[in-house]
């Protein structure tokens, strides 16, 4: 069976997400097939490998550089077009396209193609991930202010539709936790409503294949007033549409863009640290926001779609200020008993 013909089952059983399985896609079809066409396995030791890499790099920056490209495909009868930016080849992008190279070959083994002996030796190669930044409050409060101000200068109803849209992303993203590709994948029949025990009124976000596979996602009530929004403006907020897309109802492919413009005006897109504030940051920014309120690490971690080791390796930074305000709690509930006991003891 060809590698390529076991993504679309892989989705349906939510190992893999769309995504992922487009991006597997254009690499065989637009990397790997273009490069090693005609070549044996003989040759595929790990200089060959490396000089593989080195040319998606080199590739991949000239095309950064180019700037924007213009993409179309048909979609439902009907062709559409959009911009979008090229992206560099990253380490993760390189680790990425060694797994797909290795899962090729263990197909080919399984199919009785090729001995597992015959297997070319790949080198596993990992690198040292580059922090993503976080926002601060003060850089989440200067933005919030910039955005409505900024959608309102524009008359142009798509452009202003594309910009209402985007703010109410950015309240999403930040009180959901949701990667990305999660959020890009949502769609109306996901979101579901359920009563707490409290009788508060809660959303759960029923998430498509993602990086860690289909899971149940409850974000802040908050986002109750914002999905309301959307739906108010969303030109057919039908269980099978996406949330989050054009003037027309097309899925929206990406506010990276569109970020990457609001954040650079506001001279907010790096942290402290100096690392990019990039939409990612959304998520970083939520799981922050909660481990301050002093919410549960494992809880946080499961909504999240993550593990505790994830978290305390990412957030070492705000865990001590989670340890010290339940602390706090503990020593003013300690200090409130000995005042009721000293009192029933006068008594």
């Amino acid at each position: 069976m060809n590698w390529l013909n076991t993504l679309p089952y892989r989705v349906e059983v939510g190992k893999l997400s769309k995504l992922r399985e487009r991006l597997a896609r254009d690499a065989v079809t637009k990397r790997l097939i273009p490069y090693f066409k005609g070549r044996d396995l003989n040759e595929l030791t790990p200089p060959v490998i490396r000089r593989f890499h080195a040319h998606q790099r080199k590739v991949a920056l000239e095309a950064v550089q180019a700037g924007p490209q213009r993409v179309s495909e048909i979609r439902d009868g009907r062709r559409v077009t959009w911009s979008t930016m090229p992206r560099l080849y990253t380490p993760s992008a390189e680790e990425m396209m060694c797994s797909w190279i290795r899962q090729i070959f263990q197909q080919a083994v399984d199919d009785d193609l090729l001995q597992q002996r015959e297997v070319p030796h790949l080198p596993t190669i990992k690198h040292e991930r580059k922090k993503r930044g976080t926002l601060t409050r003060e850089q989440w409060a200067k933005l919030i202010a910039y955005l409505i101000p900024w959608r309102d200068k524009v008359n142009d109803v798509r452009v202003k539709f594309h910009r209402a849209m985007f703010i109410e992303y950015v309240h999403f993203m930040s009180s959901s936790g949701l990667r990305v590709g999660e959020a890009r994948q949502l769609k109306w029949g996901h979101i579901s409503t359920f009563e707490s025990e409290d009788g508060q009124k809660q959303i759960s976000l029923r998430t498509a294949a993602g990086k860690t596979g289909k899971r149940v996602c409850v974000p802040q009530p908050r986002v109750i007033a914002t999905i309301e929004r959307i739906r108010a403006m969303h030109p057919d907020p039908s269980p099978k549409n996406h949330v989050f897309v054009d003037w027309r109802g097309e899925p929206n492919g990406s506010f990276h863009s569109t970020w990457s413009r609001v954040v650079k005006q506001l001279e907010i897109d790096e942290d402290i640290e100096g690392q990019p504030i990039t939409l990612y940051s959304l998520r970083h920014f939520y799981v922050t926001e909660r481990l301050r309120s002093g919410v549960d690490i494992y809880m946080l971690a499961k909504n999240c779609g993550t593990s505790v080791r994830q978290i305390e390796r990412t957030y070492s930074h705000v865990i001590p200020e989670t340890i010290a305000l339940h602390l706090t709690k503990v020593q003013k509930l300690t200090e409130d008993q000995e005042i009721r006991q000293q009192y029933l003891d006068f008594m």
